[in-house]
């Protein structure tokens, strides 16, 4: 309920040491640093996985589609 939430009690409520205590979140390091033992076990995988997942993506926007899918001499030859 909207109108009430202010009033709640919080499930949570941490304890700071200082304004700047950091000490409920993980460090950069363990957030983002794996084992090359997981990254060569799992690269395989997300490589497969993202490439059927991104194959029509594009980022071209429509209109240069046309443009860039013509060989390069083609395209320098129209632009002339």
């Amino acid at each position: 309920n909207w109108n009430t939430l202010l009033r709640e009690k919080a499930d949570f409520v941490p304890v700071l040491e200082s304004p700047d205590d950091t000490s409920y979140f993980d460090t950069r390091q363990d957030r983002y640093n794996h084992s090359d033992d997981d990254d060569d076990n799992s690269s395989s995988t997300h490589t497969n996985d993202s490439d059927s997942l991104f194959a029509s993506f594009s980022s071209v926007p429509l209109k240069y589609v046309s443009e860039l899918s013509g060989n390069s001499k083609q395209r320098f030859t129209n632009k002339q």
